[in-house]
Order: C-alpha cells, then structure tokens, then sequence
C-alpha cells in the first residue's frame, strides 16, 4: 500500500516536474543562454514542486487549526510574515537536494572502494532481509534515524556557545507559528543540510525516499511549532514532539544550555 501510493503521487509530481520544465523553464533556460545547467535543473524542479505542495497542505491544515484551536490569540499576525519568507525558500529544498547530489558521487566512490577492499557496506535495510527490505519499513528506519541524528544535532546548537549564536535566530520569534520551524541563520541551514544529506548517502537512502524523508519531517516539524492548543496523549507526548511541548522548550530563556530538546523536529 505505502509503495502504490508513493508512486501515485511521484507519478503526479512528475507529470507536474515534466510539464512545468517543458513549457516554462527550458524556454527560459535557452532563451538566456543556460542549457548547460539544463539537467541539473530539470532534477531540482522535482523537489521544488514537492516544497510548494508541501507548504500548501501545511497552510491548509496547520493555519485552520491555528483559527480553531489557538494557543495564543494575537492582535496582529506581522510578527510571523518574515517566517513565512524563511518558510519558502527552506521548503524548496533546494540546499538538501545540493548536497545530497553533490556528494553522492563521493560517496558512490567510497562504497566501490569499501566493495573492492572486501569492507562490507552499511545497509540498514537489509539488517533483516524481508523485513527491513520492505519499502515502508526501511522508510521508518531511516526516518528514526535521521531524527536521533536531529535530536544530537539540536543537543549541540543549544550546548555550542557559537552555534548557539545561530541557532539563536530561530528562538528569537516570540509568536510560535506554523512558519517559525524555518526560522533559522542561513549559515546554520547550510550546515544541517550538510549532515543530513551526508548521513542519509551513509545509510544507504535513494534519491526518491530522501525527497519524501526531508518533507515528512519538515512537516512534523511545522506541527511542532504551530499556534495550536493540542496535547497528543500519555503515549503520544513521549513518542513525539508536540506544539504544547514545544511551545515550553522556546519559553524557556536559554543561555547556550539543553533544555527540554527533543529530536531534530524539536529545534
């Protein structure tokens, strides 16, 4: 079922990707004189559509039930009008897919060297062949994955007196939005998206699970800081990061010291 509907929805994203470079981009690549960059373009279009969607169906759903449900009641939202220009260019994925790309051949080179010096290689999805093999389970291991390497990578912006100067950007705001999870330096983006691709190409994840992994926890995410009133439960709240938890982890004034950090969806 997972595998079907991901193909349903990469074949509709790549329809969009086809359609959309044909039409619009390749005339204007060739009109200015770019065709050199006409393929790398035409893989970053995928990712770009997949962060326009992924910004409407969290503005859909996140700001409904920031109107219903409210932790705050603002007089004013223009507060959180630059977050949503943050919001923007992140959700594009343009600097996760750079890196991604860019060190896949690096890597690709390293695993052909571990291949011919007999050094097996790290692949979690097949720990247990038939099991971890199957497309939506390999899914949640390297989404567990990514997100205990998130939960360090916050651990250091918050312990890191330089980094926390960074990271610091993001809990300037003081109205929590939907779009405050993009509130960050460009410097420290970078450097996340430098980990993450780089963990990612370690263990093994291919090109089409990353594109969906980097939107699924974007979106977790956004719900995490998202103005709503919501409580997920005894269980809930100890599995994952809520708007009410996380809401308590930025009232707290931080000085460089971890407090309250939980999971890269809990920057």
């Amino acid at each position: 079922m997972f595998q079907s509907i991901f193909s349903m929805l990469d074949n509709v994203v790549s329809t969009m990707q086809t359609l959309l470079y044909v039409d619009v981009v390749q005339p204007f690549l060739f009109k200015v004189g770019w065709m050199d960059y006409d393929e790398d373009t035409f893989d970053a279009l995928y990712w770009v559509i997949v962060g326009v969607l992924e910004v409407l169906v969290m503005y859909v759903i996140l700001r409904l039930l920031e109107a219903l449900r409210p932790a705050e009641k603002w007089q004013d939202r223009k507060g959180v009008r630059v977050d949503a220009l943050y919001t923007w260019i992140v959700k594009l994925g343009i600097l996760n897919l750079f890196f991604f790309l860019t060190f896949q051949p690096l890597f690709d080179s390293f695993q052909g060297w571990l291949r011919l010096h007999d050094i097996a290689n790290i692949e979690l999805d097949n720990l247990w062949p038939g099991v971890t093999s199957q497309p939506i389970v390999a899914f949640l291991i390297y989404l567990v994955v990514l997100d205990f390497v998130g939960y360090w990578y916050h651990r250091m912006e918050h312990k890191i007196g330089i980094w926390w100067k960074l990271h610091a950007v993001h809990h300037s705001q003081q109205k929590m939005s939907l779009w405050s999870d993009d509130r960050n330096h460009l410097l420290d983006d970078v450097i996340q998206a430098v980990v993450f691709a780089t963990v990612a190409l370690v263990i093994g994840v291919p090109p089409s699970q990353f594109v969906v992994l980097v939107a699924v926890t974007n979106l977790m995410q956004s719900v995490q800081h998202a103005n709503i009133r919501v409580h997920f439960g005894w269980l809930g709240e100890r599995l994952l990061v809520s708007p009410a938890f996380h809401r308590r982890h930025h009232a707290i004034l931080h000085t460089g010291a971890t407090s309250a950090c939980c999971c890269r969806s809990g920057t």
